[in-house]
């Protein structure tokens, strides 16, 4: 089952968006609402999270716009949504990558989307992780 939905995911985006450790200001533009982002964290879990994923990434969100900024939306203790620059700050080695669905979402499905992320908003992390 789970091989099914990576495999689906890798088929529904393209390769890469142009994103990187050049600065929030640099890669904003790029980003659009929807993007999946990845890094490496710092955490401690990050290791165990590489381990069992087989990927050089452990942690990953939504790029969203709000009030005209680009926000990560994810998981990291509490749902919420997270400032650009914060997000890549906390990434380990400054290799950050994004990726794009192949066909772009429609304006109701990212109204669904910031609908239900809003849903999710303060809720905890899984408590493992605590």
């Amino acid at each position: 089952m789970r091989g099914r939905f990576f495999a689906a995911l890798a088929g529904a985006v393209v390769p890469r968006v142009p994103f990187g450790s050049a600065g929030a200001r640099d890669v904003t533009p790029a980003l659009r609402d929807g993007d999946i982002v990845f890094h490496a964290s710092r955490s401690a879990q990050s290791g165990a999270i590489q381990a069992a994923t087989r990927s050089r990434y452990s942690h990953t969100g939504v790029a969203m716009t709000r009030n005209g900024r680009c926000f990560v939306f994810e998981a990291e203790k509490r749902v919420r949504y997270t400032s650009l620059e914060s997000w890549l700050a906390r990434g380990e080695g400054g290799h950050d990558v994004a990726r794009r669905l192949r066909t772009p979402l429609s304006e109701p499905q990212m109204e669904r989307l910031r609908r239900t992320a809003g849903s999710f908003e303060g809720r905890p992390c899984v408590a493992v992780f605590e």
